[in-house]
């Protein structure tokens, strides 16, 4: 556990310098986005790790072709989000995309 809280404060740390310097939908930053959703996943604080897997998604969704990998990974993880938040249905619709 004490490792996951250091984790995500470096992780934080790292999104907080590349908002100063990087436009918000740099591609960068969905790999932050997508660290600290999976750090707070670990933590089984489901809501929050939502968020930043969308965002990230979001990010990937612009730059990157369709069918590269990081974007099936960001619906995975989205879908698999959805399933611990005990919605199956939106986690099923975002597994099938993946």
């Amino acid at each position: 556990q004490q490792n996951y809280a250091e984790a995500l404060e470096l992780f934080q740390q790292s999104l907080k310098l590349k908002e100063i310097y990087l436009p918000q939908d740099h591609p960068s930053m969905a790999i932050n986005y997508h660290n600290i959703a999976n750090i707070l996943c670990l933590q089984e604080n489901y809501t929050n790790c939502l968020d930043y897997y969308v965002r990230a998604h979001q990010i990937r969704e612009r730059y990157l072709p369709p069918n590269d990998t990081d974007i099936a990974d960001s619906l995975y993880n989205i879908g698999f989000t959805y399933d611990q938040l005990n919605q199956p249905t939106r986690a099923l619709e975002h597994l099938k995309k993946a």
